[in-house]
């Protein structure tokens, strides 16, 4: 609205809620989304499509965290024992070469 600088949609009357991780007002399957956007005669559907999908996110999520968390740990212990091994055989070896 232009009088009171409100985002809304003018087709459901919602304002623009989002979320990265659950989508936005324009996503067809956010839960935050516009009910015009994704089977607007169909709302038992369109709120099961919906539900399943934020419930897959959901339950989804405690295995990306510990994939991330595990990814962080691989990365981690490579920057503390291999990083400076390799960093250590090349100033010996440079050390043996300048002899």
């Amino acid at each position: 609205c232009r009088r009171c600088q409100t985002q809304f949609c003018y087709r459901c009357g919602r304002h623009f809620r989002g979320n990265r991780f659950l989508g936005d007002h324009h996503d067809a399957l956010s839960v935050f989304g516009c009910k015009y956007k994704y089977k607007p005669d169909n709302p038992t559907q369109r709120k099961a499509a919906r539900g399943a999908l934020l419930s897959a996110k959901v339950l989804a999520l405690p295995f990306v965290a510990g994939a991330a968390a595990g990814a962080g740990c691989v990365v981690l212990g490579l920057g503390i024992f291999i990083v400076p091994a390799y960093v250590s055989y090349k100033v010996i070896k440079k050390r043996k070469n300048a002899k």
